[in-house]
């Protein structure tokens, strides 16, 4: 921590860290959920900061809130046909780390590693609520992945963001006969830069 505060102070000395706000939407699905498809859409947006570390590479941090899930039919090899609708609701908050290219001409580009808090789920069979044991405790609490973004600086204040993040670890407790889930979540956002 003191190093990061360290290299921060540093950065603003020499006018090179910078600040934004997020907001925008995203589309996700859910590996192993037995429902395919990105049907399930939310929304994304939190506080972040970059600070450069030369010319072209940059650092940067950010706390997010995303809502992720999966929606649609659920296949049941059993009777070999589509018996229920399911949705599966999560609320995350996201600390992202990564770290980016800046092409100054055209974009930046960045990839690095999130760590997320699950703070609440919710799953619905054929649009009714459920709500027992293994459902609200389906979801393990911390969540790491992958996240890889790029963002465009529309004007000096203001740019566009598209991120892809997909887990690293299964996203849900072990019970029998159910595979591993991955959350898979696309975004687009706008940001404000301060």
């Amino acid at each position: 921590m003191l190093l990061i505060n360290a290299q921060l102070l540093i950065a603003q000395e020499k006018g090179s860290f910078r600040g934004y706000i997020s907001s925008g939407f995203t589309v996700n699905q859910i590996s192993g959920d037995s429902v395919a498809g990105f049907n399930y859409w939310g929304y994304t947006g939190g506080l972040g900061t970059y600070f450069m570390l030369s010319d072209k590479l940059s650092a940067n941090m950010e706390i997010n809130y995303a809502m992720r899930g999966g929606s649609g039919e659920q296949f049941d090899p059993i009777t070999n046909g589509f018996v229920l609708h399911r949705t599966i609701h999560t609320n995350y908050l996201e600390i992202p780390l990564m770290i980016n290219y800046h092409d100054h001409k055209i974009a930046r580009f960045g990839a690095g590693f999130v760590v997320s808090n699950l703070i609440s789920t919710t799953q619905w069979y054929n649009l009714k609520q459920v709500r027992n044991q293994r459902t609200e405790n389906y979801y393990k609490p911390i969540d790491i992945g992958f996240i890889a973004s790029v963002a465009f600086d529309i004007k000096n204040h203001f740019g566009f963001n598209i991120r892809m993040l997909h887990s690293i670890i299964p996203t849900n407790r072990f019970h029998a006969g159910d595979e591993d889930q991955y959350h898979i979540t696309l975004s687009a956002r706008g940001i404000y830069y301060f």
